[in-house]
């Protein structure tokens, strides 16, 4: 289902784009969100083990879950928990539309509450046990 909605969302904004924003060929990478540099339009991004730094066209549009937001938003969410992008260029090689992402569940089973990430296709990019909480044990 996430997955469908990217698609959508995708095919919705290229659609809707102005031919000259993307040119004849439009190419597109997908990466973690390593470093935003809103001042100087620039974002550092890894892909595949790779790190490499994507500037911004001064037309560039950025959406979260198909809603506007700005650069400063792609930031790192905490140290080590990035987001990830899908980054569209144009001819000149400059990001003209960037999709940002950072999506979390909570999943509880018999064995106790599990934190899911997924990346912005919907694939589930890690997992890991929620510490226990036991109700009334914290002193407010």
């Amino acid at each position: 289902m996430r997955y469908l909605k990217v698609l959508v969302i995708v095919f919705a904004l290229m659609a809707l784009a102005p031919q000259t924003a993307f040119g004849n060929s439009t190419s597109f990478k997908y990466g973690e969100i390593i470093e935003v540099f809103p001042e100087q339009h620039k974002v550092r991004v890894v892909i595949g083990g790779q790190m490499d730094i994507f500037v911004l066209d001064s037309s560039a549009q950025i959406y979260r879950n198909g809603i506007p937001t700005s650069l400063v938003s792609a930031r790192p969410i905490a140290e080590g928990c990035f987001q990830d992008g899908l980054f569209f260029f144009n001819d000149q090689g400059r990001v003209v539309l960037m999709l940002v992402n950072y999506t979390i569940d909570e999943i509880q089973d018999q064995s106790g509450a599990y934190l899911i990430y997924y990346d912005i296709f919907g694939t589930v990019k890690d997992m890991e046990q929620s510490p226990t909480v036991i109700e009334g044990s914290a002193d407010l």
